[in-house]
């Protein structure tokens, strides 16, 4: 289920969403996100939008239980050289996930 606000969030957690995802989570940013775990610090809550490179170890340390990113992937891949771009890109991401 997707929240923003704390009533999304209690709203999920009693409908048993098994994973939140706050969305537009970079436009209200990771304190945000910190202040929602607050309450809600047993919730599975995931950042949805906003979510890139620069700022994705935020997030996981921020308790995120996983993190949804797009922005850098949506393009069509057309070329060998973009596929391996990609593929250098996933091991950017894969490189700042937790340990």
């Amino acid at each position: 289920m997707g929240a923003l606000t704390p009533t999304d969030v209690a709203n999920a957690i009693e409908y048993n969403a098994d994973i939140i995802k706050v969305f537009p989570a970079g436009s209200m940013g990771v304190g945000y996100f910190i202040t929602l775990k607050g309450p809600f610090s047993e919730a599975k809550l995931m950042p949805v939008g906003g979510v890139n490179l620069d700022n994705l170890s935020q997030w996981f340390e921020a308790d995120a239980c996983g993190a949804a990113v797009s922005g850098d992937f949506c393009k069509v891949l057309n070329t060998e050289q973009e596929r391996s771009d990609l593929t250098k890109l996933v091991k950017k991401y894969i490189s700042k996930l937790p340990k």
